[in-house]
């Protein structure tokens, strides 16, 4: 039987908060699933911080790290 990602706090928080569409939201635990190794799947939900990687308008790549401000704050510093 495939494993079935369980979306944490943080992940269900951001997704409330960006208005991701139900359908999008329905989907995520199973692409991470067929794409990722359950060790890996647990290695990246316990870390406490979400590493974002975006192209800037010249197609240049910049990368964020949003941190948690403890292990209990599922919130990514969105105050």
């Amino acid at each position: 039987m495939a494993q079935i990602h369980k979306s944490h706090r943080g992940e269900l928080m951001l997704q409330e908060r960006r208005h991701t569409p139900k359908e999008l939201s329905d989907a995520i635990p199973h692409y991470i699933d067929s794409d990722m190794p359950k060790q890996h799947a647990d290695f990246f939900a316990g870390l406490t911080y979400l590493p974002l990687a975006t192209l800037d308008r010249q197609g240049r790549p910049w990368v964020s790290l949003l941190v948690t401000q403890s292990d209990n704050d599922p919130s990514l510093a969105f105050r």
